[in-house]
């Protein structure tokens, strides 16, 4: 693998080197060296600004998922709540540059955390009792909302439809189907099927309506907080 190194860019002057503090971050084959000074930020600040404005956390849609049926009985929303709460509160003591900029990325990350918590939120509700989802998700993915809340053979059939949209994708439909059939013979088929038609039929469905922050402007405007960045590509 060869490395490059792109040329400095210079945002700001800074005073002593012995006082720079070096922040890394990056993804794929792009790296970044980040140098602050003090008058600037702390690196928990930066890091707290690269965390929970420059990035989505990837906890807000993976905590308190359910992916087994064992777990349908017992799981609550305490775990998404909690860290609901305790992102919010990293979100209301950031500091950041005081412009227009930075304000919307703090109020559009505030509105990504509430409606996606809410959407984890009904998700784990409606495990147990799939009527919330009516007043949830209104007109949205009504034929998954009616067939979750609907006979024990309209959920079977939901399912089964559900089953074959999978399988055509599938790079091994022959297992696919084996294994659905599997779920199929069980003595637990209504749960599997519930949960199925939950996750990869109402979830998929609800998630393109759900509020996903995305600014391509974030990365340069992180940059301009040091005093100094250093790119660094890689390359196979």
């Amino acid at each position: 693998m060869k490395q490059l190194i792109v040329p400095l860019f210079f945002f700001s002057a800074f005073n002593s080197k012995a006082q720079d503090t070096i922040f890394e971050w990056g993804e794929g084959l792009t790296f970044y060296k980040g140098k602050l000074t003090a008058s600037t930020y702390t690196l928990a600040e930066i890091q707290a600004i690269h965390d929970y404005l420059v990035i989505t956390p990837s906890e807000i849609y993976t905590v308190g998922n359910v992916w087994k049926i064992e777990q349908m009985d017992t799981v609550t929303t305490k775990a998404i709540d909690d860290y609901s709460a305790f992102v919010s509160g990293e979100l209301n003591k950031l500091k950041i540059p005081d412009t227009p900029f930075w304000n919307e990325v703090v109020s559009s990350r505030k509105r990504e955390l509430k409606e996606v918590t809410e959407a984890n939120r009904m998700f784990i509700l409606a495990l147990k009792d799939p009527s919330v989802l009516y007043s949830y998700s209104g007109d949205h993915c009504q034929e998954d909302v009616k067939a979750l809340n609907g006979t024990n053979e309209d959920l079977l059939t939901a399912w089964a439809r559900l089953k074959e949209q999978q399988k055509a994708a599938n790079g091994f439909p022959e297992s696919f189907e084996q294994r659905y059939q599997e779920k199929l013979a069980s003595r637990d088929k209504l749960k599997h099927a519930r949960l199925e038609v939950m996750l990869y039929a109402w979830h998929n469905c609800n998630n393109q309506y759900v509020f996903h922050y995305e600014n391509y402007k974030i990365q340069e405007a992180f940059e301009q907080l040091f005093a100094e960045v250093e790119t660094i590509e890689y390359e196979d």
